[in-house]
């Protein structure tokens, strides 16, 4: 809080005014429940008018940035390894959906959703005989109720995740994932998932099994990423220099954007001339061009991924796949 008060001062506010503009994070400081219930890291924004703070369970590494605009950066590996994700349960008895993260595993309430096999059916009790169906595999003849179910399920969860891109793990039985997926219409539907009757398994073992899930499909999600541009790097889809980059990324024509962690790059980029200049030092009104350059590629719909230096493709500051 000091360092900033400081840097704001240096920026020319006057002290009465540079205090005035940290007072509700000042207030944080104070606020003993607050820090009680605090994960492994923080991030505190502050401007005129307006104060955010989040808690996240990943540690960040301290870092104070003054300027005309918030620094995002330091959280985009957590935006990106969130953990959150979807676990859709099947049985013949029971269907619920649950939001997930490594920490949290709660079931969410979806308009529409058929509770079992017969009012998904519409009848009033499914034949006694048909009770194999989600526990060993099924006759052939009994598919068209498995896909008519599934389909019920379908029209009610596909709304429901409109506009999500979390993973979706499904829980059922071997047989039913193949089933499942040819209804399914949520396009982040994981191929791997939990075999076994959801119904078998206590709450807190779905919640593990769902959550090292989604994190094995990240996993191999930066690695095909990273192996498309190793593919590309020769042709004109993939670049390593910086101009080139930072202009793809004002015009939204990045794709896929590959940053070092922990890394600032100090410089300015001029809108109309599409010049980029360079600092070895932070200058008056410089901005971390990383940081710029990840915020534009987010913001048009583009992908971002936090790497290790050594893990980085290329031999650039950055890596960048276009999308033409």
């Amino acid at each position: 809080m000091n360092d900033a008060e400081s840097r704001l001062i240096a920026d020319g506010l006057r002290r009465p005014e540079a205090r005035s503009l940290l007072a509700p994070a000042r207030e944080l400081l104070k606020d003993e429940p607050f820090w009680e219930s605090v994960w492994d890291g923080l991030a505190v924004f502050v401007s005129p008018g307006f104060f955010r703070r989040y808690v996240v369970a990943s540690a960040l590494r301290e870092f104070v940035e003054v300027g005309s605009r918030f620094h995002l950066k330091p959280l985009l590996p957590v935006l990106e390894r969130d953990g959150r994700f979807f676990l859709l349960g099947l049985s013949q008895q029971r269907v619920a959906l649950f939001e997930g993260t490594p920490e949290s595993f709660v079931e969410i309430p979806v308009p529409g959703m058929p509770q079992d096999l017969a009012s998904a059916l519409h009848v009033e009790r499914f034949p006694p005989q048909r009770d194999i169906l989600f526990r060993t595999q099924a006759p052939r003849e009994d598919t068209r109720f498995i896909l008519d179910y599934f389909q019920s399920v379908d029209r009610a969860v596909a709304p429901a995740l409109r506009a999500e891109r979390a993973p979706l793990v499904l829980a059922a039985v071997e047989y039913l994932h193949p089933l499942y997926a040819q209804v399914n219409s949520y396009p982040h539907l994981l191929p791997d998932g939990i075999r076994g009757n959801p119904g078998t398994f206590a709450v807190d073992d779905l919640h593990r099994r769902a959550a090292a899930v989604a994190a094995a499909a990240l996993d191999r999600r930066v690695d095909d990423a990273v192996a498309s541009y190793v593919e590309q790097a020769a042709g004109p889809r993939a670049s390593q220099e910086l101009s080139t980059i930072l202009v793809g990324a004002f015009f939204g024509t990045v794709a896929r954007l590959f940053v070092p962690g922990g890394v600032e790059l100090w410089g300015r980029f001029d809108p109309t001339t599409l010049e980029v200049r360079v600092h070895e030092r932070k200058e008056k009104g410089d901005v971390d061009l990383v940081d710029w350059a990840a915020v534009r590629v987010l913001s048009n719909d583009g992908e971002v991924f936090t790497l290790p230096r050594e893990r980085l493709p290329g031999k650039g500051p950055l890596a960048a796949l276009f999308r033409y």
